[in-house]
């Protein structure tokens, strides 16, 4: 079984514009998802081209949001058995578990205390069993990778935009639980996607640390000011 591990790195960063963050995803970051691949002998891609306007206008909450669109878009150019998406602003663990072979289309929740669960479910009625998917990481295979990208492609067209967050991890939800009633995924620990800015209830020992939004940038600048070698710190924290 062929697998590829992308990331999306458009401009000065996908995920952050300010320089002294963009600098810890390409000196640190990055790296780490590289290395794990290798390590691995999974292919590794990264796109450094934004290719929206490609299928049609920006309909979505900013221009940020529109380049992270992009990972779907590329989805329909790769041809791999299993296809692993990562968010820039990731960290993988030197001693990170090989990744799970999935049938179905696999991603993790976030932390039920970030406000788009109650949000999401509520809008939709989807009941106290819902779970938030973050979009920054999942694993699919071919059939479900293009499903997806081709959703995506079409929400572009009509200019589709989601409710209640207009937003890539919004239109991302919408896809896994309102566009098929028969498409099925599953849900991975929390070990996959770690966020520990959001989830500091209970330490693990995880294998991708995601650094997402405001608070994750936040977390990082402060770990850049307690050690010189974040690679080392990371390692030494959640090992």
């Amino acid at each position: 079984m062929k697998t590829l591990i992308y990331q999306i790195n458009i401009g000065k960063g996908t995920q952050w514009e300010a320089d002294k963050l963009t600098n810890i995803i390409n000196k640190y970051c990055i790296p780490s998802v590289k290395n794990y691949a290798k390590k691995n002998n999974y292919d590794y891609r990264i796109y450094k081209e934004d290719i929206f306007e490609n299928f049609g206008k920006n309909f979505l909450l900013n221009k940020g949001t529109a380049l992270s669109f992009n990972k779907y878009l590329y989805l329909k150019y790769l041809a791999y058995d299993q296809i692993v998406y990562l968010d820039t602003d990731v960290y993988i663990c030197r001693n990170a578990e090989k990744l799970p072979i999935v049938i179905n289309f696999s991603g993790v929740a976030e932390p039920e205390k970030v406000e788009t669960h109650k949000l999401f479910s509520n809008f939709y009625s989807l009941g106290n069993d819902f779970k938030y998917i973050n979009s920054g990481f999942f694993i699919t295979n071919k059939m479900d990778a293009l499903k997806l990208g081709n959703y995506m492609i079409d929400r572009i067209k009509n200019k589709k935009k989601g409710k209640p967050k207009n937003t890539d991890n919004g239109l991302f939800n919408e896809f896994l639980y309102l566009s098929d009633k028969n498409f099925k995924f599953k849900i991975l620990d929390k070990k996959w996607n770690y966020m520990p800015h959001l989830d500091n209830s209970q330490k693990i020992k995880p294998n991708i640390i995601h650094f997402a939004g405001g608070q994750g940038s936040n977390y990082l600048i402060n770990i850049s000011k307690k050690s010189e070698n974040i690679n080392e710190y990371l390692e030494n924290e959640y090992s």
